[in-house]
């Protein structure tokens, strides 16, 4: 009860808030870490996301707000912040009256309530920036702008997987040891010119992996190219909206089109969370891949070229991607042997000699082409994608995965369609897998009132649909075995509160992981109530439910199929305590339920205190967690502050606490370093993790630091 004052002391502070500004900016990180955030929660434990590749436009924005009087459906993709009715209003206003002179005009076109403005008015301007769209080449290259990171990330106690260890013990088992240091390294490197012009690199060396030596060690031997870190990314990208040649990607992008069903390469923004109306897709077509995912992404040429309101963009990649083999002996070529393909690997790490024998074990043949209109109200695509791996899949499929892709190509084909009809959105797509297997979904966006606005989604993945390159909506990592029906709401009744609410009824015909029966169901539904009162202060409070499908914990043959329910209670309020210093508390359970079985509960709560003075060069972040956790059923994530271009979401598990404490110093004009210490402490154990990551004792904390040059 003590930790309580948390969360009371805040409440106290809120009754001495003053009425502002309502339209007033709000921060600019700020926005994009609560979107990180909430876009995590749908997120399982086992996907691996680059979030600093969803949001790099949104800081490129920061210092190229987007002209709201000129901006394109393109540029608004990228923005991620409006939807398309809103979008539609804006074109249309525009149209009647003419272009805007101040951004809060927009409080007159329906769709855009305060909140919005607000959260778009970093991101955004109403004033002619340049006509970066006839820009000669020679001046891009030469007043664009330069920017370059560099970071060290390190846990700082010892390991398993770099203790001593005898050469008798290596020499047994030479997976027993990491063959690389426990530091993190990474460097980027990039120019951009607005959004016309960009290119760069990206260099990274995860804890455990060697460099510059060893399997590291520098070779210009193209088939076998090292160059000392053990993932290296380069592109070149140049955009132009008037002329025919309008997207030029060289090296490496994304691809990304319709919904996701046909071909959406790396990882789609939208999925089930408090922003409940956000389900619909925003493809961006190509853009470039400043990211560390080190498989998906495509490597190679695409372009799109722009015949009046019709764009062809074909693409292509070739690289080779991580995969566990088998070499097997070819019948036909004496002396040769086939390579077959047992599972596909995504974590990136190239730490022991077992991991490094599947690093891009196997080359990825992409090539596909998208046709599209585009109208300011219509959208109709046409995607085409081939696939080809130069080894032989033979995975050891069981019953529940035996529809899954078990061969070396495959080919998808799907249309997807847009249209916006004054305040209705439709959008949908259908697409078909090489072996006859279908995927459709339609969805509707609704403006039904100033404020109240309704979106709903119905899918339907045929159990042998294979693509892996499809990451539409759904419950499951892979479009398939699956249909539903989604429903969103929010409700604006006036300035200070927005009620947000989703409930999802999804049914699975086939079995699944950890599943033996078909026929199961399952529903997920989120309730969120937020108070603004004031620019000061803001609060909201969220209740969410989701109920799955399991296996019954029985040691029998064939098992049955049991509901999990698991409930998430959270609240949280911000409060701006002077304009240099800001609180955030937060108190969240959660409470796991299987059958008959003892429930499980889980309680965290936490403080942080943000000290952002105007004109200083020193901000400073703090947070103090307490949590307990009684299973891994039961945990919690939160986000945490970090440096620029890197996110984390940690699992609160177990029973004990958490501290950190950023600091980021502006030393100079476009010089800025970053300081970050991190700390778990657990009071239910003397081991924390396995394998070559456990550490003995009961403490595990992290440095980080990292330096910016802009110039």
């Amino acid at each position: 009860m003590r930790h309580a004052g948390f969360i009371a002391l805040a409440v106290l502070l809120a009754g001495l808030v003053k009425a502002q500004d309502p339209f007033e900016k709000l921060d600019k990180s700020a926005i994009i870490e609560q979107r990180v955030e909430f876009i995590s929660e749908s997120l399982t434990e086992e996907t691996q996301v680059d979030y600093a590749e969803l949001f790099d436009d949104l800081w490129l924005f920061m210092d190229n707000p987007i002209n709201l009087n000129k901006a394109t459906l393109d540029d608004f993709s990228r923005l991620y912040l409006l939807t398309d009715i809103q979008i539609n209003n804006l074109y249309a206003h525009i149209a009647r009256f003419g272009e805007l002179l101040n951004i809060y005009e927009l409080q007159v076109i329906p769709g855009f309530d305060p909140q919005t403005i607000k959260l778009i008015a970093p991101f955004v301007t109403v004033r002619e920036r340049g006509d970066l769209r006839a820009t000669p080449l020679k001046k891009m290259l030469k007043e664009g702008q330069h920017d370059m990171i560099m970071r060290y990330r390190r846990i700082l106690e010892e390991q398993r997987g770099y203790s001593d260890i005898t050469e008798e013990e290596l020499a047994q088992n030479p997976n027993a040891r990491y063959l690389g240091s426990p530091d993190h390294l990474y460097a980027r490197y990039r120019y951009t010119y607005g959004t016309k012009l960009s290119y760069g690199f990206v260099a990274e060396k995860d804890p455990g992996e060697e460099l510059f030596r060893g399997s590291q060690a520098p070779n210009l031997n193209p088939r076998e190219f090292r160059s000392g870190f053990d993932f290296l990314s380069g592109h070149l990208f140049l955009t132009n909206q008037r002329g025919t040649l309008r997207k030029l990607a060289i090296g490496d992008y994304q691809a990304q089109f319709g919904q996701g069903l046909t071909f959406w390469s790396g990882f789609a923004f939208s999925n089930k969370s408090a922003f409940s109306l956000n389900i619909k897709r925003s493809a961006r077509g190509l853009s470039p891949y400043t990211g560390v995912n080190e498989n998906l992404f495509m490597r190679g040429a695409a372009a799109t070229i722009g015949f009046g309101k019709v764009e062809i963009t074909p693409f292509a990649s070739y690289k080779g991607i991580d995969a566990s083999v088998i070499q097997t002996p070819d019948s036909l070529s004496e002396g040769e042997n086939l390579v077959a393909i047992s599972a596909f690997q995504q974590s990136g790490f190239h730490r022991t000699p077992r991991e490094l024998a599947g690093r891009r074990a196997v080359n990825e043949l992409v090539t596909g082409t998208n046709v599209a209109y585009r109208a300011k109200n219509l959208q109709i695509g046409l995607t085409g994608a081939r696939v080809a791996y130069d080894g032989m899949v033979d995975r050891n499929l069981q019953i529940y995965n035996q529809f899954d892709l078990n061969t070396n190509e495959n080919v998808n084909v799907g249309v997807d369609y847009n249209y916006v009809w004054r305040n209705i959105n439709v959008f949908g797509e259908a697409a078909i897998s090489q072996n006859g297997g279908k995927a459709m979904l339609n969805g509707a966006m609704l403006a039904i009132d100033p404020r109240v606005s309704l979106s709903i989604l119905h899918r339907t993945y045929e159990r042998n649909y294979q693509n892996n390159f499809s990451t539409a909506i759904g419950e499951s990592t892979r479009n398939a075995n699956e249909s539903g029906l989604y429903m969103g709401l929010e409700i604006n009744p006036n300035r200070r509160w927005r009620i947000n609410a989703f409930f999802d009824q999804f049914w699975f015909p086939w079995l699944r992981y950890q599943v033996d029966q078909p026929s199961t169901s399952g529903i997920d539904h989120l309730l969120q109530v937020t108070y603004r009162p004031s620019r000061r202060l803001q609060m909201y409070a969220r209740w969410r439910r989701r109920v799955r499908p399991r296996n019954a914990p029985l040691d029998v043959p064939i098992r049955f199929a049991e509901e999990t329910e698991l409930h998430n209670g959270r609240v949280d309020l911000v409060y701006q305590v002077t304009e240099s210093i800001k609180i955030r508390s937060r108190l969240e359970l959660s409470h796991f339920q299987r059958e008959e079985m003892e429930p499980e509960r889980g309680v965290m709560l936490y403080q942080d205190v943000i000290y952002k003075k105007l004109n200083s060069p020193l901000t400073l972040s703090l947070r103090y967690a307490i949590f307990n956790a009684e299973s891994w059923n039961a945990r919690m994530y939160a986000f945490e502050s970090q440096v620029l271009y890197f996110y984390a979401i940690p699992p609160y598990q177990g029973r004990g606490s958490r501290m950190y404490c950023l600091a980021q110093y502006k030393l100079t004009r476009g010089i800025d370093i970053w300081l970050r210490y991190a700390v778990w402490f657990y009071t239910d154990r003397d081991q924390i993790g396995t394998g070559l990551e456990q550490i003995n004792g009961s403490t595990r904390s992290e440095v980080i630091a990292q330096v910016r040059f802009k110039f």
